[in-house]
């Protein structure tokens, strides 16, 4: 299930970040972004990304309107077996469901 997901999200993670990752990059990595983009365009965003701006960005990603129409954690996750998932209920043992451990 999780492999399943990871290669229908990592092309469509891939093509946000080379649209729209460049809004969260400082002049200077936006430049160089440019000079990758003019050497090779595709893939330049993640070849010139560090983790903590890649880190920055993924909340446009994850919004409603960016997945919503191909994908939700509803219609990919059985959520009454789902452990990772975070829409899925809390379990854990000697708590009842939905409860979280003191």
């Amino acid at each position: 299930m999780a492999l399943r997901r990871l290669r229908f999200l990592d092309p469509l993670l891939r093509s946000y970040l080379e649209t729209e990752g460049h809004r969260s990059l400082t002049t200077g990595l936006f430049a160089e972004l440019e000079i990758e983009r003019g050497v090779e365009p595709a893939g330049a965003f993640a070849r010139i990304v560090s983790g903590d701006v890649l880190f920055y960005t993924l909340p446009g990603f994850i919004e409603p309107g960016v997945l919503s129409p191909t994908y939700s954690r509803t219609e990919s996750c059985e959520r009454s077996r789902c452990t990772t998932c975070p829409s899925a209920p809390i379990r854990t043992r000697g708590t009842s469901e939905g409860t979280r451990p003191s």
